[in-house]
């Protein structure tokens, strides 16, 4: 089923084809064809399904979504050819809506045609009823065909859903074929922006609507500020992607809650309006349209435009939908860019200082909300006045954090001075 913009009218419920083999019948092979399917036929996604215990042994669920009636019986071939090299005889489960009668389906599936056809008993918590259709493959074919056609103005089976993510993310659909330039070699840029930032980044499958079957999902998490921060570099890194590929298409797709739409696009349109303008007029538009709000959880967001247009309205729609984390009320109002400063310490008192385990100084850091490290090993060229060897604390955090950490670390030198 396509997305489709909110002026148009929705989209025409599609029921998939949904077939079901022997998980024996399974190998690499089998799960490669997927890929020739989606980038071959007019499919928008090919699903197969984990081991689904049933009275006859264990089955893998195979699920094509698409449009196109012909597309899904192309696919259907590629897969029986994978199962049934030899073309010979063979036999498939098919799945049809509970709402029709089994005798229609029997009637369907064997009419003109050299099969027979078994209805399978309920499986439990799949909704759909299951018909093992058994004969030549051509026949088959011909029988899934019939069968299928029936049932496309029926409503639709949900489809699987995008595995669970954070909702209060940043989410980027990115394709397939450009996560190994994205993420770098051994992940360097990924660590690089946790380093740097303080989120977590993470690439998942983005198998379910709205995503295709050959889209990822790069999910940016963290405190408010951070993931703001964060925003810009990986639309670089995104956009970059894509022209590495050779992709012709270099829109930035944004993921969104469904429920968190109407938010986005505002009254008559303003807040998206507004978003657009301050981003140097990018052409921002919602994937989306009443029906699929109701049924999927999340939608996409397309924007076109320059790379700092494209920054900008992403930047702009996290704030919009996630307004950060509330923060705690402290008696000075610190700068909240975070600092490096670095504290001489004598030498002979670094190991105290720290403490078994560390418990020391992780005692000053939480009393400050700071973060402190030290030098390995003392440098040799640096003495004290009196000669002293000395080791360089490095103390990082804002303003007033830092000002207080160092605090409590002179406070605690000038204890272990007076010993």
């Amino acid at each position: 089923m396509r997305s489709r913009s909110r002026s148009r009218s929705p989209p025409i419920p599609q029921f998939p084809l949904i077939l079901s083999f022997p998980t024996s019948k399974f190998n690499e092979e089998t799960s490669n064809v997927k890929h020739e399917i989606v980038k071959k036929f007019d499919v928008d996604r090919l699903h197969i399904s984990d081991e689904v215990t049933m009275t006859d042994g264990a089955f893998r669920f195979i699920y094509i979504y698409s449009d196109s009636l012909r597309a899904k019986i192309d696919s259907l071939r590629l897969i029986l050819e994978a199962i049934y090299p030899e073309r010979g005889q063979g036999e498939v489960n098919i799945s049809f809506q509970n709402l029709i009668d089994p005798s229609s389906i029997v009637k369907l599936a064997s009419r003109g045609l050299n099969t027979t056809i078994q209805i399978l008993p309920d499986v439990k918590g799949f909704p759909e009823r299951q018909a093992k259709i058994i004969g030549k493959l051509s026949d088959i074919e011909k029988s899934i065909k019939e069968i299928h056609a029936f049932s496309l103005d029926k409503k639709p089976s949900p489809e699987p859903k995008i595995p669970g993510i954070e909702k209060n993310s940043a989410k980027f659909v990115i394709a397939e074929e450009c996560v190994s330039d994205f993420v770098g070699r051994g992940e360097v840029f990924i660590r690089r922006l946790k380093a740097d930032n303080e989120v977590e980044v993470k690439v998942v499958n983005g198998q379910g609507l709205p995503c295709k079957d050959t889209e990822n999902i790069v999910v940016l998490t963290g405190k408010h500020r951070h993931v703001k921060k964060s925003i810009k570099q990986v639309v670089t890194k995104i956009i970059g992607s894509l022209g590495t590929s050779g992709a012709l298409e270099q829109t930035l797709k944004i993921l969104i809650l469904s429920t968190h739409v109407k938010e986005l696009i505002g009254p008559q349109g303003s807040i998206i309006k507004d978003i657009s303008k301050k981003a140097g007029n990018a052409k921002i538009k919602v994937l989306s349209d009443s029906e699929t709000e109701k049924n999927q959880e999340f939608t996409i967001v397309n924007i076109d435009g320059s790379l700092e247009s494209k920054q900008e309205a992403a930047c702009k729609i996290y704030e919009v939908l996630y307004k950060g984390e509330k923060l705690i009320p402290r008696p000075y109002t610190p700068d909240d860019d975070e600092m490096k400063i670095f504290v001489s310490v004598p030498d002979q008192y670094v190991a105290r200082l720290i403490g078994k385990n560390g418990e020391n100084v992780k005692a000053i850091m939480s009393k400050a909300k700071c973060k402190i490290s030290f030098q390995k090993a003392p440098i040799a060229e640096l003495r004290s006045s009196e000669g002293e060897k000395i080791r360089m604390c490095f103390v990082s955090g804002n303003s007033y954090s830092i000002s207080r950490g160092v605090k409590l670390l002179l406070e605690q030198i000038s204890k272990l001075e007076s010993i």
